[in-house]
């Protein structure tokens, strides 16, 4: 679907006019470049996708050694960030790295604030906000890391780097906000079940390996609370909190949770940092990565097999077909993404394919069978 609104937006900028494409733009900039260069090689998206989390994962870490000089320390937050299976979705969900690219510009934005580079700073800020509303954590966690390593809480005029992105942002919001389709259609509605949302989004990222840290350093007497602790706590529920207030489900979907999986990185690893022995801090590290991969390769690989197969099947079937008109009934999502497979296929274009919809006499019908996995002539499907 993405790859289609690039092509509209390519023929005509104005079709970004309405959120929420407008707060997406790097998103959408990543997918027209990835377009241009390599066309439909879904291997070359991946592999970039890859590569933005790999950054991520070595900005975490240098980060964690800025903020407390402790290389093991931030060693631990990296590895934990790399393979913790919570936000999969922001790397295998190719049109979630908006999440991922949200990370990296606020990564960057911590770098540069740390070094003193405030103008810099509020620049990657800037495509944080461009890149997802979430961006606007960092209006939390800059005070936070300020305080962390000082001890104090106070206002600094460097703070005020922070308002022209933030203004532009919210100006931009405000006037959009009768067209943008996640407050109009009721996807998002702002009340009181935020709060139990982003508490429930926080469980299910800390379940189970944050409380069985929690355990072990509770049971060896090596439990303490610091300001870094402080931190990544706060961390994990601010960047929950602008999803808290969706209304198809009570927590956070695992792409928008790939913020949040950073302040958890940091916890886990000042938790396995306490544990009495090298020995089992290296049992706890090797179980987490172990289980981690496993849980990808196992599970959720498997899931998204499946969840990709009414669109493989449908390249498959257009692949042993002339190009024309083709009635589709069945699938199971969007009917818009069926339509875009066509572009997939030499000769074949998304208005061939009528999806739920007539398609006149002489136009094939398939329908898709959900248990099988495959397209069959409507009146088979129909029997069956």
């Amino acid at each position: 679907m993405i790859l289609g609104r690039v092509e509209a937006w390519l023929r005509d900028i104005r079709t970004f006019e309405f959120p929420p494409e407008g707060n997406r733009l790097t998103l959408y900039a990543w997918f027209a470049v990835m377009r241009e260069l390599f066309g439909f090689r879904p291997e070359f998206f991946y592999s970039v996708a890859i590569l933005v989390h790999l950054v991520n994962v070595w900005l975490l870490g240098r980060l964690l050694w800025l903020l407390t000089g402790r290389r093991d320390f931030a060693c631990l937050g990296a590895i934990t960030f790399a393979v913790v299976q919570n936000p999969q979705e922001a790397v295998m969900w190719l049109s979630g790295l908006g999440d991922a690219l949200v990370g990296l510009f606020t990564l960057a934005a911590l770098h540069a604030w740390i070094k003193g580079r405030f103008l810099w700073s509020s620049l990657a800020y800037a495509s944080a906000l461009v890149s997802k509303e979430s961006g606007l954590v960092l209006l939390v966690l800059v005070p936070l890391l300020d305080w962390t390593r000082s001890g104090q809480m106070r206002f600094r005029k460097q703070y005020l780097c922070l308002l022209p992105p933030t203004a532009g942002f919210l100006a931009l919001f405000l006037s959009t906000m009768q067209s943008n389709a996640y407050l109009s259609s009721g996807l998002y509605a702002f009340g009181p079940s935020g709060a139990l949302t982003i508490l429930n989004s926080a469980h299910r990222l800390a379940f189970p390996w944050l409380y069985l840290a929690f355990l072990v350093a509770l049971a060896g007497h090596r439990l303490r609370w610091s300001r870094e602790a402080a931190l990544f706590a706060c961390w994990i529920l601010t960047a929950l909190a602008p999803y808290g207030f969706i209304t198809y489900q009570n927590h956070v979907p695992s792409r928008s949770q790939y913020l949040a999986a950073m302040g958890l990185a940091g916890l886990l690893a000042l938790l396995v940092e306490t544990m009495q022995s090298q020995r089992l801090r290296t049992a706890f590290v090797a179980v987490f990565v172990v289980v981690n991969i496993g849980y990808f390769w196992g599970v959720k690989d498997l899931q998204y097999l499946r969840r990709a197969a009414p669109t493989s099947r449908l390249i498959e079937e257009l692949r042993t077909r002339a190009p024309g008109n083709l009635g589709i009934s069945g699938f199971p999502s969007n009917p818009w993404i069926a339509r875009e497979t066509a572009r997939h296929v030499p000769g074949w274009r998304p208005e061939m394919l009528k999806v739920d919809e007539p398609c006149g006499p002489d136009c094939d019908q398939m329908r898709w069978n959900a248990r099988l996995e495959r397209y069959e002539p409507a009146s088979t499907g129909a029997r069956r």
